[in-house]
């Protein structure tokens, strides 16, 4: 098996902001993982299942409900009213699934996990992932916040939550290092818990 990173459309190419632009496509799944899950190029199907096996990597089911829960960067105006950057945003999610007790029993597990990271799973079958320095792909180190279980009251949704939220440095990475890349050999959009 091989991943290839998507490289949009070069027609697309815009001079004056030096890249390359790709359609945005919707998120169907995240999938968590250890910190030294890497897929590169020469990653096989056979190590992928290892990583599942060994529970480094772990699909979610697929989500009833998504919503950011970014946090914006901070600025600040200074005597002459011009903004001062103070701190980066934060990239975050609120999941959702219409499960029973025993699903959020599950979750809670996740609360307060260290040491994991997402990557998102693409409608078209395509994973976003790090980029790293070494050449490989790698996951974003999060946290796995814990959302109140909700019983129906009445027409609005209930079940498990949980909130994903990139780490700082991850958010940066998030901004600046993230590649869509694509496997000649698995559709992500198949692999759940």
């Amino acid at each position: 098996m091989s991943f290839i990173e998507n490289s949009c459309d070069v027609t697309l190419k815009k001079v004056s902001l030096g890249g390359l632009f790709c359609g945005n496509k919707k998120v169907v799944n995240f999938f968590i993982g250890t910190m030294d899950v890497e897929f590169s190029k020469s990653t096989t199907l056979q190590q992928i299942s290892d990583y599942i096996k060994a529970g480094k990597l772990m699909f979610f089911p697929n989500h009833d409900s998504i919503e950011d829960a970014d946090k914006d960067p901070q600025y600040a105006s200074n005597t002459f009213q011009e903004d001062i950057f103070v701190g980066g945003g934060i990239k975050g999610w609120n999941l959702m699934w219409n499960q029973g007790v025993c699903f959020q029993n599950e979750i809670a597990k996740l609360y307060d996990l260290k040491g994991y990271g997402v990557g998102l799973v693409m409608e078209d079958g395509t994973v976003i992932v790090k980029r790293k320095k070494n050449g490989a792909y790698g996951l974003y180190e999060a946290s796995f916040l814990e959302k109140l279980y909700k019983v129906r009251t009445g027409a609005d949704m209930a079940g498990s939550g949980l909130g994903v939220q990139l780490k700082y440095i991850a958010t940066n990475s998030w901004q600046r290092e993230s590649a869509n890349i694509e496997s000649t050999e698995i559709d992500f959009r198949d692999v759940t818990l």
